[in-house]
């Protein structure tokens, strides 16, 4: 199984504090991702501040646009697989995302998966409706996103006729260096059916190994629907990591941090059942009780966990990364 680390592309606001990481920061956290082991770095993406994180977070967050941060990454990390965990496909046009994706897979040497989903903050899709005109359906939106960008990858010249995008006989050069990966986020009964149906792999994000058993148990029916085996969709996890440190415990850690505030805003729930919830979901204490939750997730069927951590600053991140790496050495 692969281990992945989350990098800051977006996770201001919603993971850390404003000013967490700058983009050299986030060059550091990777060199140190790769000296430590992990063989792939996760970015996610977010267009506005949202409001949840406008009414927790402590200033405004620094969204760095994720392709522009993963192409510097790679320009100075060179080796590492690069992952988007995911990008939100209703703010995207497939001829310009696969302008930039083809280009980014080139200059990785061909080592770029897309993860795709449709948004959790509806307040950043809304932002980007043409006046006059109805919101873009983020379901569908998705669905086209990923039968278009496979068109205008694979094809010489491609079209696409849909309800959300429409083009004719265009040829979107460069191509990547070989089959570029499409993955899907989502593990709601649609979200299930779409990756099973479009995607090449799937994401699921702080879900605890038996919930992975279930979840492969549905992908597997929705897989024999389309006429596909299990083995053809990987599965990615994507897991937070709050780790004993600095003379305070996981759980006042967890407690005090920004993903914990937004968390309390965005759900209505209790610390108490949020507390409950990231135990059973996450990781929450040692470095050894992060080794038995990768290894419970390889054993449900995982293929790539990717670990994102929580810390008040980038040095926290760096020692709590490398003790995890180190522990699973």
């Amino acid at each position: 199984m692969q281990l992945g680390f989350g990098i800051s592309t977006c996770r201001e606001g919603i993971a850390y504090a404003p000013g967490f990481a700058s983009p050299a920061d986030i060059v550091r956290l990777s060199r140190v991702a790769a000296d430590a082991g992990y063989t792939s770095l996760w970015g996610n993406q977010h267009l506005i501040t949202q409001n949840a994180v406008a009414a927790t977070a402590s200033g405004v967050p620094n969204f760095y646009d994720p392709l522009m941060i993963m192409a510097n990454v790679a320009g100075q990390v060179p080796g590492m697989q690069l992952v988007f965990g995911t990008l939100v496909a209703p703010l995207h046009h497939p001829l310009l995302l696969a302008k930039q994706l083809a280009t980014l897979d080139q200059i990785n040497g061909g080592n770029v998966i897309a993860g795709l989903g449709i948004g959790t903050y509806v307040e950043e899709t809304t932002m980007l409706a043409r006046p006059g005109s109805p919101r873009r359906h983020r379901g569908r939106t998705l669905s086209e996103l990923i039968q278009a960008l496979h068109a205008l990858f694979e094809q010489e010249s491609a079209s696409f006729h849909g309800t959300e995008f429409e083009f004719d006989d265009v040829g979107s050069f460069p191509k990547p260096v070989g089959t570029l990966p499409i993955y899907t986020s989502g593990d709601s009964d649609l979200g299930l059916d779409r990756a099973a149906e479009l995607a090449d792999g799937w994401i699921l994000a702080s879900r605890s190994p038996a919930q992975v058993v279930v979840k492969r148990e549905q992908m597997a029916r929705a897989l024999t629907k389309h006429g596909r085996a299990e083995t053809e969709l990987p599965l990615a996890v994507q897991t937070w990591v709050c780790l004993e440190g600095g003379g305070r415990s996981a759980r006042s850690r967890l407690v005090e941090s920004q993903h914990f505030r937004r968390q309390v805003t965005f759900t209505g729930k209790s610390e108490d059942e949020l507390i409950a919830e990231f135990e059973e979901r996450n990781i929450l204490g040692s470095a050894a009780a992060a080794v038995e939750h990768v290894e419970a997730l390889a054993a449900a069927g995982t293929d790539q966990v990717a670990l994102i951590f929580l810390g008040d600053a980038v040095d926290d991140v760096v020692d709590d990364c490398e003790a995890v790496a180190a522990a699973l050495r």
